[in-house]
């Protein structure tokens, strides 16, 4: 128990603290994305306002239902792609360089993989909901900023912008609980994501040193 405490610890010291300059290009990601969100909005003549729950449901905006039977390309929002990729890329780089650092002398040592493979999905979740935190804080900002404190969000913008369903809006007008699912669910596939990147990462080394 003490040296999985220690792994803990160890991850959390290598893995967030010392990662920091990788949360901060993050950060600047996540500034372009409102930037260019706020910019979207002033330019388009049907939206007078909007609101940090617009920008959080502009974050999270995902795909219309696909139909194989239309001739739509699917279009997948490089605004909430590109921050899980490179949320995808902090995870996979840090699993690496653990396997052939420190990690590797701990499997090395206890001989288990499953305390290893614990305290990766511990800091998997950390980094995961820091990330969000770090996220939603910028949002806060802007919305103090624009004047739009508040985590109501606009049936203009999601109609006009995020192209949304106006009937569908105008029937469920329980926008703010709609945001409130999409945060939850947005975070579960994140760390999803984080967990399917360090099962593959550590099946790749093991395949490699039986190779």
């Amino acid at each position: 128990m003490r040296m999985f405490m220690l792994q803990i610890k160890y991850d959390i010291r290598e893995g967030i603290i010392q990662q920091w300059k990788k949360y901060a290009v993050l950060c600047v990601v996540y500034i372009a994305c409102i930037i260019h969100f706020i910019m979207l909005c002033r330019a388009n003549r049907h939206i007078d306002t909007y609101t940090c729950g617009d920008m959080v449901m502009w974050m999270f905006d995902g795909v219309k239902k696909f139909d194989a039977g239309a001739k739509n390309n699917v279009d997948i929002s490089s605004v909430y792609i590109l921050p899980n990729i490179f949320i995808a890329y902090i995870i996979g780089n840090y699993v690496i360089k653990d396997l052939y650092g420190y990690g590797k002398d701990i499997l090395i040592r206890t001989g288990s993989r499953i305390k290893w493979w614990l305290s990766k999905c511990i800091w998997c979740v950390l980094i995961s909901c820091i990330c969000y935190a770090m996220l939603y804080v910028i949002i806060i900002i802007a919305g103090i900023c624009t004047g739009g404190f508040t985590f109501v969000p606009t049936k203009e913008v999601c109609y006009s912008l995020l192209h949304m369903d106006k009937q569908l809006i105008i029937d469920n007008p329980n926008l703010t609980g709609l945001m409130a699912s999409m945060m939850v669910m947005s975070l579960v596939m994140t760390i999803t994501f984080g967990i399917i990147r360090l099962l593959l990462d550590l099946s790749f080394h093991l395949q490699s040193h039986i190779l």
